[in-house]
């Protein structure tokens, strides 16, 4: 009897691993080193982000350029804090549908939304996406994207992952555009 319940502690055990390999957490961002064609503006006191792919969006990693053929996910990240309050996010019916895909687990955080299954922006495309009111602005670090590419996603054997770039200076606007990347970062209090 004992060993069954070992048999069966093990296989609980595996599955919770298993199942948390999938989920999107900070750390299941890639940095890359650049993003075009990719725009972000925001609107609604920083509540708002209107995510658009323009006619090639690509990102560069390592000299390497893959090219965007769809964004299945947004999120707005913290590099070091969680987000609190965490609230659940509203669901975006088209392109999609998006629904939340938030996480405060492990170091940092995310906030945002994936599409399930995974049909979203294509070139071309405009989504806006709204924060909850509550959302704490402030401890935004920077944004990331759900993509899927034209091939393989780097590190994996999959054509779908997620990209943020690097950390922009302080006070820097959201805008992934042409030959660069750039995000939020909010000062403190």
């Amino acid at each position: 009897m004992r060993g069954l319940t070992r048999l069966g502690c093990s296989i609980v055990a595996l599955t919770l691993l298993a199942s948390g390999a999938n989920a999107t957490t900070r750390s299941s961002f890639l940095t890359v080193d650049g993003v075009a064609s990719i725009t972000a503006p925001t609107s609604n006191a920083g509540q708002t982000y209107t995510v658009t792919l323009g006619a090639s969006p690509s990102f560069t990693l390592a000299g390497n350029t893959y090219a965007i053929t769809d964004l299945i996910g947004f999120y707005v990240l913290s590099d070091d804090l969680d987000f609190t309050p965490l609230s659940a996010f509203s669901a975006i019916a088209s392109p999609g549908p998006f629904s939340d895909d938030s996480s405060n687990s492990g170091l940092g955080a995310i906030g945002g939304w994936r599409s399930n299954p995974n049909v979203g922006l294509t070139p071309g495309q405009s989504l806006a996406f709204t924060l909850p009111a509550a959302f704490p602005l402030a401890d935004i670090d920077r944004i990331g994207f759900h993509v899927r590419v034209s091939g393989t996603f780097p590190g994996t054997s999959g054509n779908t992952g997620n990209i943020t770039g690097p950390i922009p200076a302080p006070g820097a606007v959201a805008l992934f555009a042409c030959g660069g990347l750039v995000a939020v970062r909010r000062r403190r209090a």
